[in-house]
This record gives C-alpha cells, sequence and structure tokens, in this order.
C-alpha cells in the first residue's frame, strides 16, 4: 500500500514538472510571435573596402550610375599615390536577398521613379521617414540601417526625389564626403572590434600610456616603444616591409587656434625634427609635414570622443623618404593632445594599413588618472 502511494506520489510530481516546462516553452513562443525579433544575428561579410550597390539597372548603366561608380572611386587622403575609397559590385534588387549578410551596401532610389525595382528599395525604408523626407525642402538625404539582416552591416540608402537631385547629391564635394566617410567610419569600428577581440594584445606598452598620458590603445602584440619623452611618446612595428607608426604627444591647453591646420603643420615639424628621426647621423633625416598637398581636415569621433581629423603627407627633411599620416587633436583634462598614426611602405598599397592603424587609434579609451577609471568606453 505505501509503495503504491509513493508511485502516485513521484508520478504527480513529474506531471507537474512536466506542466511547468510545457507553460514555460509556451510563454517563450507567445512573446516571440507577438514580434520579439530572434536575439541571434549571422555576422556581416563580404571584402573589406567593397560596397554592394543596388539599383534600378538601366539607372546603373546611365548617368547616375556612372555618377556613383566615379564617387566610390575618389582617391583617399593621406597617401602618397592614388588609391580609391572602395572598389564595388553591382546586383539588382529583386538578387538583394541572395547578398543579405553582405557587410555594406549601397542603394540608390529615384522617388520619381515607378519601375519594380525602385519600388522593391523603398520597401525596405520607414514609410514615415520616407514621408517626412517627401515633404521637406530636401531634394536628396541618406538613411542609415545598421545591423538589419547581419551583426556588423551597414546599409545605405540614398535617395533623391528625382535624377537631378541624385545627380547634384553626387556631384557636390561635400555631399561625396558624407557618403564616402559614413562607409569608412563604419570600416574604422570594424577593424577596431576585430582588434579588440584579439586574444593577446601589448598589455606592458597599453599600461605605460595610461601611466603617461591618461589614454590607452588596444595595442597589438608587436607593437615596440621606440622613443619616449615627458610628453611624446612613439611607438610602432615593421610588417611585411611595412613600418607602422604612432605617436603621442600633448600640450597644455591655451587656445582654440590650436585646432588650425598652421599650428598643427608646426607641431609636427617641431615633433618631427626633436625625435622622428631615422638615421641620427645623417642630415635631413627627420619627418616633416610636405605642405605642397592641403592637409584633409574634418570634424569626427574616436570612440565617441569628439576629435578633429587632419590626413596628409609626410617627407623626410631630405626628400629621401615620404608617405601618408592620419592625426587627431582633441582636450582632456586641460590638455591639447594630438595623436598620429604614419606609413612608411614602398611599392606596396597603402590604404589596408592605414586603415589598421585608424582601427587601433579608434580604441583609445581616456582615464582620470586620479581615480584610475575609464571616462570613455566603447
Amino acid at each position: 500500500m505505501k509503495k503504491t502511494q509513493y508511485r502516485f506520489l513521484l508520478g504527480g510530481i513529474l506531471l507537474l514538472v512536466a506542466l511547468s516546462v510545457a507553460f514555460i516553452f509556451w510563454q517563450g513562443r507567445k512573446k516571440e510571435t507577438a514580434g520579439t525579433r530572434p536575439t541571434y544575428q549571422p555576422a556581416a561579410s563580404g571584402t573589406v573596402g567593397k560596397i554592394l550597390v543596388s539599383m534600378d539597372p538601366t539607372a546603373w548603366k546611365a548617368g547616375i550610375g556612372e555618377q556613383v561608380r566615379h564617387c566610390l572611386q575618389l582617391p583617399v587622403p593621406g597617401l602618397p599615390q592614388p588609391e580609391p575609397f572602395f572598389t564595388y559590385m553591382f546586383i539588382s534588387p529583386p538578387d538583394f536577398d541572395g547578398f543579405k549578410i553582405f557587410r555594406q551596401v549601397l542603394f540608390v532610389a529615384d522617388l520619381s521613379d515607378s519601375s519594380a525595382a525602385t519600388r522593391r528599395i523603398l520597401r525596405l525604408l520607414n514609410p514615415e521617414e520616407l514621408q517626412q523626407f517627401s515633404a521637406s525642402k530636401q531634394t536628396a538625404t541618406l538613411f542609415l540601417q545598421y545591423d538589419r539582416y547581419a551583426k556588423g552591416q551597414l546599409l545605405v540608402f540614398l535617395v533623391g526625389k528625382n535624377s537631378q537631385a541624385l545627380q547634384r547629391y553626387l556631384q557636390d564635394e561635400a555631399s561625396q564626403e558624407q557618403l564616402l566617410f559614413v562607409f569608412e567610419d563604419h570600416l574604422t569600428t570594424y577593424m577596431s572590434e576585430s582588434i579588440q577581440r584579439a586574444k593577446v594584445h601589448a598589455v606592458s606598452l597599453m599600461n605605460t600610456l595610461k601611466r603617461k598620458f591618461g589614454l590607452s590603445f588596444s595595442l597589438p602584440p608587436n607593437y615596440k616603444e621606440v622613443l619616449s619623452d615627458k610628453d611624446f611618446i612613439w611607438i610602432g612595428t615593421v610588417s611585411d616591409n611595412a613600418y607602422q607608426n604612432i605617436w603621442i604627444s600633448r600640450l597644455p591647453l591655451r587656445a582654440k587656434e590650436m585646432y588650425d591646420t598652421t599650428f598643427i603643420i608646426q607641431h609636427r615639424d617641431r615633433i618631427g625634427k626633436h625625435f622622428l628621426r631615422y638615421n641620427p647621423k645623417r642630415e635631413g633625416s627627420f619627418v616633416q609635414t610636405e605642405t605642397r598637398v592641403p592637409l584633409h581636415v574634418r570634424d569626427t569621433h574616436l570612440n565617441d570622443i569628439p576629435v578633429r581629423e587632419y590626413a596628409g603627407l609626410w617627407v623626410l627633411e631630405s626628400r629621401r623618404r615620404g608617405g601618408g599620416f592620419v592625426g587627431y587633436a582633441f582636450e582632456h583634462k586641460g590638455y591639447f593632445y594630438y595623436i598620429e598614426a604614419y606609413i612608411y611602405a614602398p611599392s606596396r598599397e597603402k590604404l589596408p594599413i592605414l586603415r589598421r592603424l585608424k582601427g587601433i587609434l579608434n580604441t583609445v579609451q581616456l582615464f582620470d588618472n586620479r581615480e584610475e577609471s575609464p571616462v570613455a568606453l566603447r
């Protein structure tokens, strides 16, 4: 009798557990069908620096397509030889389903075009945002979508009210830069995240930067200190016949004029003459700014820190060597910081190296030395 009661009791407990599990599962399914998107997303794929372009095939073969191709292949500032921002691959909008996880995609749409291809693109946009644009005075604009189909993905929609509006946008220098740097800055973030995910870093050097300057980067393990002074440090590495250099300087913050290109050039040349010497015994072996090519200047962000970016060319005073650089100026704790990455890579493409260096600089964190706590984190 007792055995029978025990079996009934055990069976009741097991039934209760089974019903509880079923209820929890049903609740989860209910929430999912109510509109909750799955948390898992595949990682975006695609060659770094390649843009997938999708638009009406007729427009791609005509003037609009020609201007898109011209814009994407404009030369990158800060490189000694012309290298285009991006390569591209075209697909018709109906074929996009086979490329949904491509890393960077550019859609181009003309609101006055009633083709099936254009309608397919416009269906990907928020109707309310599209209606607001249609009612505005703007004639062309960009819509951005991040991580829509894959993690790390960027979809850019260039939409114009007619073909003339698209042509004006693609011919305007400021608009060209807006479009190009949306993609370029997204690539910088991708490079930064790849560097941060690495299992090994130059931890000792990172801590040196933190103690000395109140900032640090995620540095690959092959980076070493080259030269250091009170408010200056030069670090770098050599890989595949490419000299990759980063230097950091700071000055007491005095005036906003320190952001002017004149001051930046004077500061670079002063640092170059005192510290950036390739052969101290040889005259003219220090780094200077190549002033025959104007600096390209823009306001942007490094890891959410407002900065001013300067891209240009450097040469040795003897003009025996030269290359490209990108530098950033910002303020922190009463100091004016100027940090720079510059490369020397003869007989090879410089853009992939420059992008990796920009990715390193984009991992910057600022610290309050008194509290030893991060004040700017990704």
